[in-house]
């Protein structure tokens, strides 16, 4: 069932992006983080693609994850910080430029796409972003338990924003009853394409877009518009975002 709602929340927020969500995705030193892999880009610069070779390792071994890797022993990556990581990805997969070798990516691949591979990307992304954005569902709409639509609203917010709040406020929860959606209404319609595209309006759809409105104001100026558009295209299952029609009823209930 984790599965599930993560293929799906990852498909909704992945096609914001003109994306295609992919547990078995590569990507190289562009962004200076090393090495990024699997469906959340764990990445070496950070430390987590060490922390995903960890939870591969719960899951098996450390003989199963090398395995992929001849004469490499990438499950030494458990050990290493951020810097050390990225240095060692870099040495070892990452020959000239800044992309991985034909030979990395298909080593990558193969270990990624095990089951080993995808059951420990969907266990940690239930451990952290997913169960973020179901605790967050829980708390700003304590009538919608575990419903799906308000778990990719707020799996938005995590993997985009980090949460409801940063440097510059905090959204807080508000009841269902007290919303007003005005402001997030005129805010819409200064967009006729986006209003046009539109998708349903029901009560949640109303509560969500208070929140996607109240959480767009904390970002940049430049970015207001393109978090919003984003999260009431969620609200309401349907909208445009980046210039990009979305249909989205049959997909959230």
């Amino acid at each position: 069932m984790s599965k599930e709602i993560l293929d799906k929340c990852l498909s909704i927020t992945g096609s914001f992006e003109n994306g295609n969500p992919s547990y078995t995705s590569i990507t190289g030193h562009s962004d200076g983080q090393g090495l990024s892999c699997g469906v959340l880009q764990w990445c070496a610069g950070q430390g987590s693609l060490g922390t995903l070779i960890n939870k591969m390792i719960s899951l098996s071994s450390k003989e199963f994850v090398d395995s992929h890797f001849p004469g490499i022993p990438v499950s030494s990556l458990i050990k290493m910080n951020g810097q050390a990581q990225k240095s060692f990805v870099l040495k070892h997969f990452i020959k000239s430029g800044l992309n991985p070798s034909n030979q990395a990516k298909q080593q990558w691949a193969s270990l990624l796409g095990s089951d080993i591979g995808i059951q420990a990307q969907v266990s940690l992304a239930e451990e952290t972003v997913l169960s973020k954005a179901k605790k967050l569902a829980q708390d700003f709409c304590p009538n919608y338990p575990n419903h799906l639509r308000c778990i990719a609203f707020f799996f938005d917010i995590v993997t985009q924003s980090g949460g409801m709040s940063n440097n510059r406020g905090r959204v807080e929860p508000i009841s269902e009853d007290k919303v007003d959606p005005t402001s997030a209404l005129e805010f819409m319609n200064s967009t006729p394409a986006f209003v046009k595209n539109l998708g349903p309006v029901d009560g949640l759809s109303g509560l969500l877009l208070h929140y996607a409105y109240e959480r767009a104001k904390l970002c940049r100026p430049q970015y207001i518009w393109d978090a919003f558009s984003r999260r009431a295209t969620i609200a309401c299952r349907g909208g445009f975002v980046h210039g990009k029609k979305f249909n989205l009823v049959n997909i959230l209930p």
